[in-house]
């Protein structure tokens, strides 16, 4: 549930149990557990909207807003240890980072977001040797798709100015003992505008 209808519901329910009062009077316990309830739940989408603005704010700096995701690879193994693959470029010249949407197929039913994003780390790998790490990785909420047994995720990386123009290999280090499918791959890169 949203956090800001977590709010106003235990709102609602103070000011119900308020009015209440008038006629009746309630335990004084009712009122201080919807105190420390209405505290969490405000302190909760004080939190949630950071996050949210912060996600915001980094698509926006990135340019990925609208990004159109072109298809790279299909029916990948991710095994534990490392696994790397090439990553086509699908915009000539320089450009301020790449995203891939990826498309996981997991049988452990166990597995969650937080443990995932743990133990599993994504990189690029430039020409010259640079690694680049994941800037930030996010789960996608699909109807279609229900973590853990299918999940899509992006994960997005900003390029240093002397790497925009190579192309790259990506790794994903699995430190998992479970061995994920990654059904279909796609790519996104993000130019860099006539001003930067």
């Amino acid at each position: 549930m949203n956090s800001f209808f977590v709010v106003v519901l235990f709102c609602s329910l103070a000011v119900l149990c308020l009015l209440i009062n008038i006629w009746k009077k309630l335990p004084k316990s009712i009122f201080a557990f919807l105190s420390v309830i209405i505290v969490v739940s405000v302190s909760w989408y004080t939190m949630d909207s950071g996050i949210h603005q912060e996600v915001v704010d980094r698509r926006s700096r990135l340019g990925g807003e609208n990004s159109i995701f072109l298809e790279a690879l299909r029916d990948v193994a991710l095994p534990h240890g490392e696994t790397r693959f090439s990553l086509p470029v699908f915009i000539s010249g320089k450009r301020k980072g790449d995203c891939l949407r990826i498309s996981f197929e997991s049988e452990n039913e166990l597995i969650t977001e937080q443990v995932f994003i743990q133990n599993v780390c994504f990189s690029l790998l430039a020409e010259d040797g640079t690694s680049i790490p994941a800037e930030w990785v996010q789960f996608t909420k699909e109807d279609l798709h229900k973590f853990p047994k299918s999940f899509v995720i992006k994960v997005y990386f900003v390029l240093p100015e002397h790497l925009s123009e190579s192309e790259f290999r990506c790794s994903i280090t699995n430190g998992l003992k479970d061995t994920f499918r990654i059904s279909e791959i796609s790519v996104a890169s993000f130019p860099l505008s006539n001003g930067e």
